[in-house]
C-alpha cells in the first residue's frame, strides 16, 4: 500500500473502533492488532520516505557541486577561446592573410561593428554625447562621425575579428 493507503485505512479503522466504543461493544483483538499492523505499516513507510528524501538531498547537493564545476569550466573553455581568437586574429593580420578557403573550417576576417575610442574624458565632450552619469554616449557619437561631425579628442575606430564558419 502507498502512504494515501495506508492512512486512509488506519482513518476508517479508528472511525469503526470509535463507533464500536459508541455503541459499547469491545474491538476484537484482531481488530486492534490490524490497526496496530497499519500504524507499524505507516511508520516503515514514513522512514523509507525519509530514507528517499536524504538519498534525493544528497543527489541534489552532488548536483549543485556538479553545476559549480561545470560553470567554471565553461569559464575557462570561453576564455580559452577568447585568447584563440585573439591569437588567430594577430597571425592573421601579422600575416596579410584576410581568408582562407576551406572546405571544412572556413576562416575570414571581418569588420566588426564600428565602435568609439574616446581619446579625451567624457566629461569634456558636448552634453549632447553624454549620459546623465557622465559617461560618453557611444552611440550618438558614432551617428554623429558617421554623419561627418568632427569631435575633438573622438575617433571612429574599425576593428576585426574572427568569424570561424
Amino acid at each position: 500500500m502507498n502512504l494515501y493507503q495506508i492512512n486512509s485505512e488506519i482513518q476508517n479503522r479508528l472511525a469503526q473502533l470509535g463507533e464500536l466504543l459508541e455503541t459499547g461493544d469491545t474491538p476484537s483483538q484482531d481488530e486492534i492488532q490490524a490497526l496496530l499492523d497499519l500504524q507499524g505499516d505507516l511508520s516503515d513507510k514514513l522512514i523509507n520516505y525519509g530514507k528517499f528524501i536524504k538519498n534525493t538531498q544528497s543527489d541534489i547537493d552532488g548536483l549543485d557541486g556538479e553545476i559549480k564545476r561545470l560553470t567554471a569550466k565553461k569559464k575557462a573553455l570561453q576564455n580559452r577561446t577568447e585568447i584563440l581568437k585573439a591569437n588567430m586574429l594577430s597571425a592573421m593580420i601579422e600575416n596579410g592573410i584576410d581568408k582562407i578557403a576551406d572546405p571544412i573550417m572556413p576562416i575570414r576576417l571581418q569588420n566588426s561593428p564600428a565602435s568609439v575610442r574616446l581619446d579625451i574624458d567624457a566629461a569634456n565632450l558636448p552634453q549632447e554625447f553624454q549620459n546623465i552619469e557622465i559617461k560618453a554616449n557611444s552611440t550618438a557619437i558614432k551617428k554623429a562621425l558617421k554623419d561627418g561631425v568632427v569631435i575633438d579628442g573622438v575617433t571612429l575606430v574599425q576593428n576585426k575579428h574572427v568569424r570561424i564558419g
